[in-house]
């Protein structure tokens, strides 16, 4: 997969699991990115970092201008 592809990808789905908790977002993560860990361990990454900071627009600001 392309670059600017994979990371619009990353983008769906951290708008997607951001939205979601614990478990639910683990599962939806899991069946979303079909067996690539590295794209889920990315996508949470990204979550995490939301989480952490408060949901600041910069992470998702981040993320769509990386797409």
């Amino acid at each position: 997969m392309p670059p600017a592809d994979r990371w619009r990808r990353i983008q769906e789905l951290f708008d997607a699991a951001v939205e979601l908790d614990g478990a639910e977002r683990q599962r939806f993560l899991r069946e979303a990115c079909a067996g690539d860990a590295a794209l889920e361990a990315e996508v949470q990454t990204l979550v995490d970092a939301d989480r952490r900071s408060g949901g600041d627009v910069f992470i998702t600001e981040a993320v769509a201008a990386a797409a």
